[in-house]
């Protein structure tokens, strides 16, 4: 799919993150989709994700999440967004199964989240714009 950088106006053909004009990044923003519901909900921003946001995404599940459960942050000169349990949530955080043990793990798209090994599952979508 071509774009159109935002820095400099070069059309850039194909899917790739970096403009083939001046280099710069392609902004990207997560979406997290409950398997439950089909909700979504989009980040664009670091955000901290907790209780409120899951109970408008899976509903009776938001209960095993804390405030916050986890953070959600986007390096800006990669556009790689990644995830990071939050130490007092009173329950794990699982990246595709593995437990996140405080590291920033990498978010790619089609990956899953859940708390626990199977409570509030979310896929994650990585999209772009520009």
């Amino acid at each position: 799919m071509s774009w159109k950088c935002q820095q400099c106006g070069h059309d850039n053909d194909g899917g790739g993150i970096t403009c083939q004009g001046c280099g710069t990044v392609r902004p990207s923003y997560v979406v997290l989709v409950s398997e439950a519901t089909g909700k979504k909900a989009s980040m664009r921003i670091n955000t901290d994700v907790g209780k409120y946001l899951f109970r408008s995404l899976i509903g009776d599940d938001a209960k095993y999440a804390s405030d916050p459960q986890f953070h959600l942050m986007c390096d800006p000169a990669t556009g790689i967004w990644t995830i990071q349990h939050d130490g007092k949530a009173k329950n794990p955080t699982f990246l595709d199964g593995t437990q996140l043990l405080g590291e920033l793990k990498e978010l790619s798209d089609g990956g899953t989240v859940t708390i626990g090994a199977d409570k509030a599952r979310l896929t994650v979508k990585i999209e772009y714009g520009g």
